[in-house]
């Protein structure tokens, strides 16, 4: 964008918001509008806080839950604004390091924190060492009954580990799914790694285990830069204790419900039946054996699983933290689960416990609908494509939802029928089948002889009223026909015959014989005269693209006995222009003219079907007495005849051995395709596929062109000239046929019949461009020729304008008419030049007199 209009841009803007109510102090942009985030808010307990200015209160917002909320007002100078607590109902919260307010950038969010954890502060004291804005850790060191450990006279020993805990907090909120590393400078840590989980609680956990050493040591956990630590006595030995201090005796066990309510091993649920969707409470207890009190010496974190949720197909809060000796969770079964055992773990005393639920039986939704969701893939080819590489099978997928909309799961039968379908469209997988773990039921079919929709009814087993779907795949011809295969290059004469690799892109496009897009994935295959090209490529919508890339100058692919070679068969395609092109030929260049260098034949092919003339009965299959276009092998034609001749004199005419047996195979006798009537079968016809081709010519055009003059009624070929002029590269020049000039106007003809003078008062001419090679000169988008004829000495007018190259492989033919002006005297003598630029500016000169 242009520097100037975006300032004016941006002052436009700042108008448009200003007008709609937005501040128009400080600079006069306005910037936006502060918001504030609440965390630490618990149920019951509400916050305000206010956006201010200069004492001035412009807006509060309300907040009741943990959310983020910016104010409508929009802020235009920051220093002026401040964001302030209002009321606080139940909480304690502040903004930062004050309870009071905080300076607000209208880009930002601001953090208030809440929480009965946050301790009030003065903020007229910036050294309260309570200050909640910085991360904090707090930690104990205690036995497995809750009991302080690590000191000299309840040391760590084998028989007595330490669980050290640390509490960690971020503005007096704990800080949840954080790691923290621990290290110790005497004795065991368990995990070895010296990392651990905070829980939602802010707790993270690890064991010291006496290890192999005794006397002092400290334990550090550490947290972004935040640091706590706990010193410790280890008394490593047998760990049979000492007469002072006997192991404690007391025994934990898991399970639930307490004193004589207390089942081991067992855990509570609240039903024992439940559904897709629906949650069960799940309870556990720690007690202390003999008596089966709930155990308060300490916290314990139990694991809880099962195969459902192993699998994915159920949900459980997992872990949770044992506190006071109970702990709860929450399940939630889902499709696919339809029964499940809860199982519980616990390590208590260094000792792992487990406890498992009743069997809870889960109750499936059942189904309400089914629906087609894809085939794949959505086209397939006739019966017999798959030798093409087309495929002649679909997979079609139909999904199974229950009454609440959701996939049902695995094991729902599906019958399957076709409904619509012609020439032999098929189900091949079986006309039953069951869903899947994602409620999908799929079904494979085949398709026929003949281009059709065919579709598939599904119908859940069993459900009243009938639970049905319907999909469909599209059966077509799938192959490419020989008459809807076609080619074409970006440019006929790009300027590249000078030049080494220089690109040309070539496109190919390909229909069946119904004109339908041939399948994607279809193979094309090419070869070059000249140059390189990319060998192949796959359609994807019918069409698919390669790249020529230029040789530079090249003396091969030349056949210099062209023009001694008699016209017609066999020597010479003996058909029309437009059959040639239904043949798969290059377009028609006659006989008896010379090859030209400069010139490359592109063909492409593949696999599919002979064209036929359907005109018996329309019916879209090849009858006995319908007419076809039987093709010979594919070549590539390099010298343009039309006709595969292995001749010396051959420049290459290069073919493809579909039938693989190392001959040129002419045209055959039966049609090849996919589709024959029975007769026609009967008959031999449909037995195999062909090769079907297309090619083009593209002329490498060269840098410099020249300029051939001739009278308007003189006739011009090409000549071979050994030797190459007009340069070393060319052979082939222009030459005219002065035999029915006017010799009263042409008075002076050149051997190659080009003019040389004019006596006349007026004259029409002609100019053949051409480049070195005798082909079209340059038209490529990036460089074209033009042509211009002008009076050197400005005595006679010439008419006629520039004349440019266009898209072609032929050289270019422009007209111009010289008059003198009746003021002109008899016997004036005027140079006209012809010039013709292009990469390389070129011109020719001739004379004209006044009679």
């Amino acid at each position: 964008m242009n520097k100037y209009k975006s300032l004016v841009m941006i002052a436009l803007a700042s108008l448009g918001l200003s007008a709609c109510g937005g501040s128009s102090s400080g600079d006069g942009l306005v910037l936006g509008s502060p918001g504030v985030e609440v965390v630490g808010l618990l149920a019951g307990q509400s916050v305000s806080v206010v956006l201010s200015q200069s004492g001035t209160d412009y807006e509060t917002l309300s907040f009741t839950t943990n959310t983020t909320q910016r104010f409508t007002q929009r802020v235009s100078n920051a220093a002026l604004h401040i964001v302030r607590l209002g009321t606080a109902t139940g909480a304690t919260c502040r903004f930062g390091t004050s309870t009071q307010s905080v300076s607000s950038d209208p880009k930002f969010v601001h953090l208030l924190s809440c929480g009965t954890a946050v301790p009030p502060v003065d903020p007229g004291d910036p050294t309260d060492p309570t200050d909640p804005s910085a991360i904090q850790l707090t930690g104990t060191l205690l036995d497995a009954g809750g009991v302080p450990v690590g000191s000299t006279d309840r040391p760590i020993r084998d028989d007595r580990a330490g669980i050290f805990s640390v509490t960690v907090t971020d503005s007096g909120i704990p800080v949840a799914n954080r790691v923290v590393n621990f290290s110790v400078t005497l004795g065991v840590l368990v995990p070895s790694s010296g990392t651990a989980l905070t829980d939602a609680n802010g707790v993270a956990r690890v064991t010291l285990e006496a290890g192999e050493g005794s006397g002092a040591g400290g334990i550090e956990a550490s947290y972004e830069g935040s640091t706590f630590t706990s010193y410790y006595q280890i008394d490593a030995g047998d760990g049979g204790g000492s007469p002072e201090e006997p192991p404690v005796t007391e025994t934990l066990l898991f399970g639930n419900g307490s004193g004589a309510g207390f089942t081991e091993g067992e855990l509570a649920v609240s039903a024992t039946s439940t559904g897709v969707g629906s949650s069960v409470s799940v309870q556990a207890s720690i007690v202390v054996d003999p008596g089966n009190a709930l155990w308060t010496g300490g916290i314990a974190q139990v694991n809880f699983s099962s195969d459902c949720v192993d699998s994915g197909f159920a949900q459980i809060d997992s872990p949770r933290t044992a506190v006071g000796g109970n702990v709860s969770t929450t399940y939630e079964p889902a499709t696919n689960c339809t029964s499940d055992v809860i199982r519980a773990t616990v390590t208590l005393g260094g000792d792992a416990q487990t406890a498992v639920s009743p069997q809870i039986t889960v109750a499936q939704s059942p189904s309400s609908s089914i629906s087609f969701l894809e085939a794949d893939p959505t086209v397939i080819g006739l019966k017999g494509a798959a030798q093409a590489g087309v495929p002649e099978e679909s997979v079609m997928t139909f999904l199974v939802r229950n009454q609440n909309g959701e996939p049902v799961g695995s094991g729902v039968s599906v019958e399957f029928e076709v409904t619509a379908g012609a020439g032999g469209f098929d189900i091949t997988s079986g006309l039953t089948g069951s869903t899947n773990a994602s409620g999908e039921a799929r079904v494979t079919v085949t398709s026929g002889t003949v281009p059709t929709i065919g579709s598939v009814r599904a119908r859940v087993v069993g459900s009243n009223p009938e639970i049905l779907g319907t999909g469909s795949v599209s059966v077509q011809v799938g192959l490419p026909e020989q008459e809807r295969f076609s080619i074409a290059t970006e440019f006929l004469n790009p300027g590249v015959g000078n030049r080494v690799a220089q690109e040309v892109p070539v496109v190919i496009s390909l229909q069946d014989r119904m004109g339908q897009l041939v399948a994607d994935g279809t193979l094309v295959n090419f070869t070059t005269e000249l140059g390189g090209i990319t060998p192949s490529c796959e359609t994807i919508d019918g069409v698919c693209n390669v790249t020529w890339t230029s040789p530079g100058i090249t003396v091969n692919k030349y056949d210099a006995g062209r023009a001694g070679r008699a016209c017609g068969a066999p020597e010479f395609f003996s058909g029309t222009a437009l059959d040639r092109i239904k043949n798969g030929l290059v377009a028609d260049m006659p006989c008896g003219v010379h090859d030209r260098f400069g010139r490359t034949t592109i063909t492409a092919w593949t696999v599919g079907e002979e064209s036929f003339d359907d005109a018996v009965n329309r019916n879209n299959v090849f009858d006995l007495t319908e007419e076809w276009r039987a093709l010979p092998e594919a070549f590539r034609d390099d010298n343009e005849t039309g006709v595969r001749t292995n001749a010396p004199q051959s420049a290459a005419n290069d073919f493809m051995d579909f039938d693989e047996d190392e001959d040129y195979t002419q045209a055959g006798a039966l049609f090849r395709g996919l589709s024959c009537s029975a007769a026609a079968k009967a008959a031999g016809h449909c037995a195999s596929l062909a090769n079907v081709r297309t090619s083009t010519t593209m002329a490498l055009s060269t840098d410099a062109s020249y300029a051939y003059v001739f009278p308007v009624d003189t006739d011009w070929i090409w000549e071979d000239r050994d030797g190459g002029a007009p340069q070393n590269w060319g052979r082939t020049v222009i030459v005219g046929d002065s035999s029915g000039a006017n010799p009263a106007i042409f008075d002076s003809i050149a051997a190659d019949g080009q003019i040389q003078n004019i006596t006349a008062n007026s004259a029409t001419f002609k100019v053949v461009t051409a480049d070195a090679n005798g082909n079209a000169p340059i038209s490529d988008g990036e460089s074209t020729t033009s042509v211009l004829a002008t009076a050197v000495n400005g005595q006679a007018d010439v008419f006629g304008a520039q004349c440019s190259a266009f898209n072609s492989t032929e050289p270019l033919v422009c007209f111009f008419t010289m008059i003198f002006p009746a003021a002109i005297p008899s016997g004036t003598v005027e140079a006209i030049q012809v010039r013709v630029s292009s990469r390389v500016e070129t011109a020719t000169v001739f004379t004209v007199t006044k009679p």
